[in-house]
């Protein structure tokens, strides 16, 4: 009884401690929603990649205009993060965008995937 007692307050200083810890990036902070409709400029299906901060977070393919657009939606910390959106013969596309947490639907944020020149 006393050992679990024990291991139990041990749990709630350690929670405690990463909520209030400022400098570290685990710290306990509410997510922020995003949404991120990817399109592509020509009428044709293209598979993508998002990243956010160079870590993959979706995968899928555009869908013809004719269809409409699908939205995906993320969460993160509130903050700086950087977007990109890759695609084999598209121009890559990237963007800082800083989350907001006060944002009461979220953000979107719109990505057109360009035919590359190359």
């Amino acid at each position: 009884m006393k050992r679990s007692l024990f291991a139990g307050v041990l749990l709630v200083v350690a929670c405690l401690a990463m909520t209030s810890c400022t400098t570290c990036k685990y710290s306990a902070q509410s997510n922020a929603r995003f949404q991120c409709t990817v399109q592509s400029a020509t009428v044709e299906m293209v598979a993508y990649e998002i990243t956010l901060d160079g870590k993959l977070i979706s995968t899928g393919r555009t869908m013809p205009k004719e269809k409409g657009t699908q939205m995906l939606e993320f969460t993160v910390a509130p903050g700086d993060h950087v977007l990109t959106v890759t695609a084999p013969g598209c121009e890559t596309w990237q963007k800082t965008i800083n989350i907001m947490d006060n944002a009461r639907f979220g953000q979107t944020f719109l990505v057109e995937l360009k035919k590359s020149e190359k």
